[in-house]
C-alpha cells in the first residue's frame, strides 16, 4: 500500500512538472511527512551555519595575514612596486621598490657594524707583530687549516684574498665566515648584516 502511494505521489509530481506555469503547485504542497522535512531543513541549516562560521574564521585569518604583510612590506616602501605593460606586445617595464628603513633600525645596524669592525680589528691585531706575547695564546679560528674554501656545501664565503672578497661591499666584508658562526650573538649579528644586504 505504501509503495502504491509512493508511485501515485511520484506520478502527481511528474504531472505537475509538465503543467503550465500558472497551474503548477509548489513542490512543498506534495510533502506528506512534515516532521521529516522539518528535520532535514534543520540539519541543513545547522550545516550551513557551521560552514558559514568556518569560512568567516578562515577569512578573518587571511585578513590578518594580509594586514601584516601590507604593514611589513607594502607600507614601508617610499615608492610602491608597479609595472607598465604594453597593450600591443609583451614588453613590460618595472620599477624597483625600495624598503624604507626605520631610524631605529638604522641606529641598531650602525652599532652592530661598529661592533663587527672592532672585532675584525682585534683579530688583525692578534695576528700582527705588535701583539703582546701573552695575548698570542688566544684562540683564533684558522679555517685554512681544515677547509679549502671550495666546499660545495658552503655558501657566502668571501675568503680573504679571493676575487669575491675583492669585489665585496663593505657589509659583505663584515660578514662572518661560515666557521666563525659559533655563538648565538654572532649568528644574530650575521642575520642583521644579511638583512641590510638584502634591503
Amino acid at each position: 500500500e505504501v509503495e502504491n502511494l509512493r508511485k501515485k505521489l511520484r506520478l502527481l509530481i511528474e504531472q505537475n512538472a509538465t503543467c503550465p506555469e500558472l497551474e503548477q503547485l509548489p513542490r512543498s504542497e506534495f510533502c506528506v511527512d512534515f516532521e521529516q522535512s522539518d528535520g532535514i531543513a534543520a540539519k541543513t541549516k545547522e550545516r550551513c551555519d557551521a560552514l558559514r562560521a568556518q569560512i568567516e574564521r578562515e577569512n578573518v585569518a587571511r585578513q590578518l595575514v594580509r594586514d601584516r604583510l601590507i604593514k611589513e612590506f607594502w607600507d614601508p616602501m617610499p615608492g610602491k612596486g608597479c609595472q607598465i605593460t604594453s597593450f600591443s606586445s609583451s614588453m613590460a617595464v618595472s620599477n624597483y621598490p625600495e624598503r624604507l628603513v626605520p631610524d631605529e633600525e638604522k641606529i641598531r645596524l650602525k652599532k652592530l657594524r661598529i661592533m663587527r669592525q672592532a672585532e675584525k680589528m682585534e683579530v688583525e691585531f692578534l695576528k700582527g707583530s705588535t701583539c703582546p706575547s701573552r695575548l698570542r695564546t688566544d684562540a683564533i679560528i684558522k679555517t685554512n687549516e681544515f677547509a679549502t674554501g671550495k666546499e660545495s656545501y658552503i655558501v657566502n664565503w668571501w675568503q680573504d684574498g679571493s676575487d669575491a672578497a675583492k669585489k665585496a661591499t663593505d657589509d659583505q666584508r663584515l660578514l662572518y665566515q661560515p666557521f666563525e658562526l659559533q655563538t648565538s650573538s654572532r649568528r644574530r649579528l650575521q642575520i642583521h648584516l644579511l638583512q641590510a644586504l638584502a634591503t
